[in-house]
């Protein structure tokens, strides 16, 4: 459902742990819809400040 939910070009920013598990396994990344997540580092309390620098950052480029 949030597939058909989100924008198209969506950026999903999600904190590490359950939360990770659960956004890979239903968010369906399109190339245009894209998750950040912290899978190799594992900070946690990483979606917010992602969420901020996702907004100034150009993905299309």
């Amino acid at each position: 459902m949030i597939n058909d939910l989100a924008a198209k070009d969506a950026i999903f920013t999600v904190n590490t742990g359950m939360c990770c598990v659960w956004a890979t396994g239903y968010i369906d990344g399109t190339g245009e819809l894209k998750i950040l997540v912290s899978f190799n580092n594992g900070f946690m309390v990483n979606a917010m400040p992602q969420d901020i620098v996702q907004q100034c950052i150009d993905f299309t480029a």
